[in-house]
């Protein structure tokens, strides 16, 4: 299960991260790609990081019995909450690093956002992590709220479709965020906007998840 969340995820990592290349040059002047890069990567080790911190002491009493497993990342397990502050605070200190105006980095990353939920929840569709609550009958109810699907274990069973409503919110944040950069609204603020969406869409979506 883990491969190909972290495929899917990767590769809308990196495809973000040559986005906001190629952004930043066109709205903020002349940049190198080592600079960029550097940036880029303590955001992302950050992230692992706390992503993992996180998920470990959430769980303590699992792994205070299994210290290796804690430590070891091949076990999979990741919080997104921590991987979001761990990146934060990588991104602050890389751009800090190479000289970079930290502003204006977050501003060209936007698209990452919606772009990394995107291919995380399309990767929990295949995977079965992520799914929704059980509920009794889906009599009368909407085959976009609720159908016959698998949880983790591949035990199948009328469930909210959590992981739909990830990919379509994901979407249209993503549209969003094109509208956004395509008419030069909210410059330096949108990608606190489409952050706090995503935490948004992250929160609710939790309430239904099994």
């Amino acid at each position: 299960m883990l491969m190909p969340l972290a495929i899917w995820t990767g590769l809308a990592g990196f495809v973000s991260g040559v986005v906001g290349f190629l952004l930043y040059r066109r709205l903020y002047g002349p940049l190198t790609v080592g600079r960029w890069v550097d940036c880029c990567l303590c955001a992302l080790a950050l992230a692992v990081l706390g992503g993992r911190a996180l998920h470990v002491l959430l769980n303590w009493p699992y792994f205070s019995e299994r210290l290796a497993e804690a430590i070891d990342p091949r076990q999979g397990g990741l919080d997104w909450a921590g991987a979001l502050a761990g990146g934060l605070l990588g991104a602050a200190l890389g751009a800090r690093w190479r000289r970079i105006p930290l502003a204006s980095a977050l501003d060209v990353l936007t698209p990452a956002l919606p772009l990394i939920a995107l291919a995380g929840w399309s990767a929990c569709a295949g995977d079965r992590c992520g799914a929704g609550a059980e509920i009794h009958t889906l009599a009368y109810v909407s085959p976009l709220v609720a159908a016959e699907l698998p949880d983790v274990y591949g035990i199948i069973a009328p469930r909210f479709q959590t992981q739909l409503w990830g990919q379509s919110v994901s979407l249209c944040l993503l549209l969003l965020t094109g509208l956004l950069f395509w008419r030069g609204w909210l410059p330096r603020i949108r990608f606190w906007l489409v952050l706090v969406h995503i935490v948004g869409l992250m929160l609710t979506i939790g309430l239904f998840r099994g």
